[in-house]
């Protein structure tokens, strides 16, 4: 393999790592609002139907996102 080449692929590993350090930021504020929504579900244990509901939408759209997020990771190559 030529230099070039080897030098475009660490550029290339590098990008990824940045790129996955960024990603999994994501994460930890998906983390605080899912703890939230525990939180307000146990406090709040004889809430109406329509607060449980909305409760659920946010728990069901993290379970979204961190899915997607692991789809997006699990598509790039690994670092090198």
């Amino acid at each position: 393999m030529d230099q070039s080449r080897k030098r475009q692929q660490s550029r290339d590993s590098c990008d990824n790592r940045d790129l996955i350090e960024e990603i999994q930021g994501i994460r930890e504020p998906l983390s605080v609002i899912s703890g939230a929504a525990h939180y307000l579900e146990i406090k709040l244990v004889n809430m109406a139907e329509k607060e449980a509901r909305h409760i659920e939408i946010i728990k069901e759209q993290i379970k979204r996102v961190d899915e997607r997020i692991n789809e997006i990771i699990n598509g790039l190559p690994a670092p090198r």
